[in-house]
């Protein structure tokens, strides 16, 4: 990774605080100039666990959570909610190196309680509060009564954008706010441009939510610089008219391509969450 001028590793899982040789995982990366950051249900912190993190100057420490405490608990376990609430006032009360955030999966449960959340992240004292909307894949395809509409969406954006808070609110249409590293001309969202998953198999994707068919290899058999061109190579897409024409395009690049997939069986497609509703319009094939 190194080599090939990476310089930001996001663990995440499944559930990084399982794996053994975590910290010195993290302690490597950094002594190779990789900052990292870790994704977490939270669950398994303790006091020891929190200062040893704090240790390791994280660039950010994330701690999921689903909702108020019926829905937390609905998705992830009854009794889970005030566990994991105890779990991060101990990262706050030793952990001051890294950032502190809430990850909030956006569902139709908890779509109505981005309030109560934020003023429980301010509760917290927390740094950050990130709101994705989750996406037809792994465990919600059984569970499809936890998804959201185009229009459920965009009023949640709407909403959202007017409330005002001591920590950063994070959400899909900030990102004209983020730097993009890819050329401006490019279609399609930073997936395979600026990032890649490595599943704890080895196999290396340009974005995890493109499906298994979307491995371009395997890290135990290729050097990471071939299999990042290889992604970088498969998300060379050429779009589709009405995003291509778009006055929004340099902010969006077309938005999510995982979606575009998943709904529309094409890569190049309109995202069916477009804030614009550009979908709306008569759908244009690839080009």
């Amino acid at each position: 990774m190194k080599d090939a001028g990476t310089f930001f590793l996001a663990i995440g899982g499944g559930e990084p605080l399982l794996r053994d040789a975590l910290f010195q995982v993290i302690k490597y990366a950094k002594e190779n100039f990789i900052a990292a950051s870790i994704v977490t249900n939270g669950l398994l912190i303790n006091k020891e666990i929190a200062k040893k993190i704090d240790e390791l100057n994280l660039n950010t420490i994330t701690v999921s959570i689903d909702g108020l405490e019926k829905n937390h608990d609905y998705v992830r376990g009854k009794g889970n909610f005030r566990k994991t609430i105890e779990k991060i006032k101990l990262l706050r009360k030793y952990c001051r190196t890294a950032i502190l955030a809430m990850r909030v999966g956006i569902n139709s449960l908890n779509i109505n309680e981005y309030r109560e959340l934020i003023k429980l992240a301010e509760k917290l004292s927390l740094d950050l509060i990130r709101f994705t909307p989750i996406l037809l894949l792994g465990r919600a395809k059984d569970n499809q009564d936890l998804l959201i509409n185009q229009n459920e969406y965009i009023r949640f954006l709407e909403n959202i954008q007017n409330i005002k808070s001591k920590i950063k609110l994070e959400f899909p249409t900030k990102k004209e706010e983020r730097k993009w590293f890819a050329p401006p001309e490019e279609f399609g969202c930073h997936c395979g441009k600026e990032v890649c998953w490595i599943t704890q198999s080895g196999n290396f994707y340009p974005c995890i939510f493109f499906g298994d068919n979307s491995a371009v290899g395997n890290i135990r058999n290729e050097s990471f610089l071939d299999l990042w061109t290889k992604a970088k190579n498969m998300v060379r897409l050429c779009g589709n008219e009405i995003c291509n024409n778009c006055p929004e395009f340099k902010k969006c690049r077309g938005g999510c391509r995982a979606r575009a997939l998943s709904e529309h069986k094409d890569i190049n497609a309109i995202d069916p969450f477009c804030p614009l509703k550009k979908n709306k319009l008569k759908f244009v094939k690839s080009i």
